[in-house]
């Protein structure tokens, strides 16, 4: 030891130092331990002692023995000394002691850090995933102090420099890991705040829609409970002693918040503008029907005078949503004062343009030549006779409502006490700017209004022809020398009837008769009840020569009463294809007591049982192959294509009835099958409407449209609105709109209620060419269905569903 320590390159000044200056050697042996072994255990125990009886005077571990260098750390300092020593003969222990330090030190930490992200991995997925992990904060303070704990226990023994630098190093580890884990928990915090700050605020406005409450006191309720939860969790997650901080995401969450704010204060002003424009158009809506459903010179007038009004009412709440929004800067008042005056503007267009839809003029124009032409300055039905000058009073009615169309066409805004004049002064100032005003007074161009007066001239014409033949009716008379002819002639039959008392009696009975099937109208019954006798007789008498035949010659035409039934039978398929409505079958009808027509009463239909309804013949045949070629045939005998607009609104008719048979399967044996004698009713009447559909009114037969005629005293309508009111009085009252439900019969009749609807759309293409009843009744219909639905819900004990707004919807789809 001594020749290795002087082979030892020493520092400057040192190189007469001894190696007892700096280390005691000591040698210890021990005896053999198989051939002393009692001498070896007694020397093991006394040189055990030297190691832990600190009392020893041979101790060890002496405190002048102690270097800086912890007793775990040792051997791997003496390991390196030794190193050093044999590999560069070279001794610079303190530098080995920093190295032992440096290594020790990285040892601890890495031995610190197990448990430390053991506990906070177990939290990190949660939070990448969204979720905000309660008691993050608390968990992460107590795995930092407990790792800095048991650094500082082991590490702080060693080199004090180094051990410094090195727990600076950790707690930056240590914090950067715990920083990114609050970081994903913050902005978390930060969409969750800006979710709930955004719906609790919509919801907030909401129910203070009816109170006086401001915009800023609501929202800002809402927000300060967010952002007292959003601190809180801050806070939580702070850490003392940590360089790192979320002030800038506090900060953000301001920012979002600000701008989330004024989003909500945008919306609510959309929201308002509309909840505004709808109570205009319900107030509008209601004024122009009234006007031009009654055109006079002052129509216009009028008009102005509810669009006033009606924007005035609006401006005025406009401006109290604006001060509770906080709505204060002028330029965004007056944006939004335009905007509501332009939408109102647009309102009233559209239910004007509604109200001039070519069908809707030609009715108006209709209705003011009828007023004009058939009833006199009284009101009362004109009778015309012959000295009345009807072509005059024709022309007057014609002229006066001909000049409705040029009033009709264009918005007359002179009237207005709030538009600029002219209007085109408003763009920019009561209207946004780019607003095409112009264009919006404009209600039925010129070509419209040519095509509607030609329209209109025709079916004026065909007025005045129905009027024109009706006082020829009256004109027609037995000229005064026909009478007397008639006399001349027939003084020796009348002297021969008045003198004898047979005749007399004869005469005086088919008068009498005469005059009571006239007074009683009973003419067609007494018609068909004759037409009838004389068939069955006439069919008896034909049984009867056919069975003479048979027996005069028995081999002859064995097949006779066959073919007279096929003849009978022949006859009975005429019968019973006879369009519906076509009276002139009557009297063959009449002989059959198993005839299927429905008998109609002021009140309902008596619909006769299945028994009693004839049915067909086995013999008749369904199809014709008259339609292959892709043609049909109406009542009138006239043929169009089949997909005319008239097949189209037969076909839905059809298809409305067999969604009723559903229903009424559906009906069956419940609590609500009161419904199904009511509904087989309404099928009954659904036949009638095809008849008058297919038989357009402007037809060559007008006998066959009069036979056709639908409801023309508005029975049905009448019934229908009855009923209606008889439904609707125990159903319980719906603030919102009704979702198609209520259980299987309900939802059937809620579908034939939507075919109800196409229909009346389909018929709204033939209103010229059906009477008006029929529309009327299709119509009726479709709110009869709505109220039976319901009905039969509430009967079978269904509730029905209803609809629920976007904000208050939690459903799968929203999930």
């Amino acid at each position: 030891m001594d020749r290795i320590w002087t082979g030892l390159n020493k520092p400057e000044g040192l190189e007469d130092a001894k190696l007892g200056d700096y280390f005691d050697l000591k040698f210890s042996s021990l005896p053999h331990k198989l051939l002393q072994p009692e001498n070896f255990e007694q020397a093991a125990l006394a040189l055990r002692s030297q190691f832990v009886d600190a009392k020893s005077s041979e101790y060890v571990f002496q405190p002048e023995y102690k270097r800086r260098v912890p007793a775990d750390g040792f051997p791997r300092y003496a390991e390196a000394v030794w190193e050093k020593v044999v590999s560069n003969k070279d001794l610079d222990l303190p530098t080995q002691q920093e190295l032992l330090a440096q290594y020790r030190c990285d040892e601890i930490a890495a031995a610190a850090l197990i448990p430390f992200r053991a506990a906070i991995d177990a939290l990190r997925p949660r939070v990448r995933e969204g979720e905000i992990v309660q008691g993050l904060g608390e968990v992460a303070r107590t795995a930092r102090s407990q790792a800095l704990g048991a650094f500082d226990d082991q590490a702080a023994r060693y080199h004090s420099e180094v051990y410094a630098k090195k727990r600076s190093a950790f707690v930056q580890t240590l914090d950067g890991e715990l920083h990114a884990l609050a970081l994903n928990q913050v902005k978390n915090a930060l969409s969750q705040a800006a979710d709930t700050f955004s719906s609790q605020s919509h919801k907030a406005l909401e129910k203070a829609e009816s109170s006086d409450r401001s915009f800023s006191v609501v929202v800002g309720a809402v927000r300060k409970r967010v952002s007292t939860w959003f601190n809180d969790l801050v806070d939580s997650l702070t850490i003392e002693g940590a360089e790192w901080t979320l002030a800038a995401e506090v900060k953000q969450l301001e920012a979002m918040l600000d701008t989330i704010t004024a989003k909500l204060r945008e919306a609510e002003m959309e929201r308002a503008l509309k909840q505004l424009r709808r109570q205009a158009q319900d107030t509008l809506s209601e004024a122009v029907a009234d006007r031009l459903n009654n055109p006079d010179e002052a129509m216009w007038s009028g008009v102005m005078a509810g669009f006033d009004a009606a924007n005035a009412e609006a401006e005025q709440q406009l401006r109290r949503r604006m001060d509770m929004a906080e709505v204060y800067g002028g330029e965004q008042r007056s944006k939004l004062q335009r905007a509501l005056r332009s939408g109102v503007w647009e309102d009233m267009v559209r239910a004007l343009k509604e109200e001039v839809a070519d069908q809707m003029v030609l009715l108006k124009l209709r209705s003011k030549l009828e007023d004009r032409f058939r009833y006199d300055e009284a009101g009362l039905p004109r009778v015309w006779r012959p000295s009345d000058d009807i072509d005059a009073q024709f022309a007057q009615a014609r002229s006066a409502a001909q000049a409705l169309l040029p009033l009709f066409s264009r918005i007359d805004t002179s009237a207005s006490s709030t538009l600029p004049q002219p209007v085109s002064a408003a763009v920019g100032t009561f209207f946004p700017p780019g607003f095409d005003v112009e264009r919006s007074l404009v209600l039925i161009s010129a070509s419209r209004q040519r095509e509607l007066g030609k329209r209109f001239g025709r079916e004026a014409d065909a007025l005045y022809l129905e009027a024109k033949r009706a006082m020829v009716t009256t004109q027609n008379h037995v000229p005064v020398w026909v009478m007397v002819l008639l006399v001349l002639l027939g003084w020796n039959e009348a002297m021969t009837i008045l003198f004898n008392p047979l005749y007399l009696v004869l005469t005086a009975l088919v008068a009498g008769s005469a005059f009571v099937l006239h007074n009683l109208r009973l003419w067609g019954p007494a018609v068909r009840a004759v037409g009838g006798l004389v068939n069955v007789a006439n069919d008896h008498v034909h049984e009867l020569l056919v069975e003479a035949v048979n027996r005069t010659d028995p081999g002859r035409n064995r097949d006779a009463p066959a073919e007279g039934r096929s003849r009978r039978q022949a006859r009975s398929e005429e019968i019973e294809m006879d369009p519906l409505g076509d009276s002139s079958k009557d009297s063959s009808v009449s002989r059959s007591s198993n005839s299927s027509h429905t008998k109609m009463s002021q009140n309902d239909i008596q619909i006769k049982s299945p028994d009693e309804v004839k049915s067909y013949p086995a013999t008749m045949k369904v199809y014709t192959r008259t339609g292959d070629k892709g043609t049909s045939s109406l009542f009138t005998g006239e043929r169009r294509d089949k997909n005319d607009a008239v097949f189209a609104a037969l076909g839905t008719t059809d298809e409305l009835s067999s969604m009723l048979g559903l229903a009424i399967a559906h009906l069956e044996s419940t609590p609500a099958s009161s419904l199904i004698p009511r509904l087989e009713t309404i099928q009954c009447l659904l036949q009638d409407v095809g008849s008058n559909i297919a038989t357009p009114i402007a037809s060559k037969s007008q006998a066959k449209v009069k036979r056709t005629r639908f409801d023309a005293q508005s029975v049905h309508c009448t019934r229908l609105e009855e009923w209606i009111d008889e439904y609707a009085e125990n159903l319980p009252v719906h603030r919102s709109f009704i979702l198609p439900s209520g259980g299987l019969a309900a939802s059937t009749i809620h579908v034939a209620r939507t075919i109800c609807r196409r229909a009346e759309r389909e018929l709204v293409l033939l209103l010229e060419d059906i009477d008006k009843e029929t529309f009327m009744f299709v119509n009726r219909l479709s709110d009869f269905l709505f109220v039976a639905a319901r009905w039969v819900a509430m009967q079978q004990g269904v509730t029905e569903k209803i609809y629920v707004h976007q904000a208050g919807r939690n459903t799968e789809f929203d999930k």
